[in-house]
């Protein structure tokens, strides 16, 4: 028996790539949100407190990276479409900057 979980599990590429430029961009906009979660799990030692107790702070967390993807205009999905493009186009490359101007742009779109 395999310890490789099936592939149904898996994610393509491009769900991949969608997913890390959602991030990229939710690691943005949500630092403060982001900020509060860690800061609500670490404790002076470093360790990590139980989550339960940071419940709310993770719900307000994962409600910003939700409402980036959900209020996104038509033109930051525009970008966001040509950004994956790239990625795609790009995939193996050996050169990270080639989509850089493009996730720039995703980055800052209104």
């Amino acid at each position: 028996m395999s310890v490789v979980p099936p592939q149904q599990y898996s994610y393509t590429d491009e769900e991949s790539l969608e997913l890390l430029i959602h991030s990229i961009r939710g690691n943005k906009q949500c630092q403060a949100e982001r900020k509060a979660f860690n800061l609500c799990r670490s404790t002076v030692l470093g360790k990590f407190v139980e989550p339960e107790f940071c419940k709310d702070k993770s719900i307000n967390f994962l409600n910003c990276f939700q409402q980036v993807r959900r209020d996104e205009t038509q033109g930051c999905k525009d970008t966001f479409t040509q950004v994956l493009n790239c990625g795609k186009q790009n995939t193996g490359s050996f050169f990270g900057g080639n989509c850089q101007s493009q996730l720039n742009a995703y980055l800052n779109c209104q």
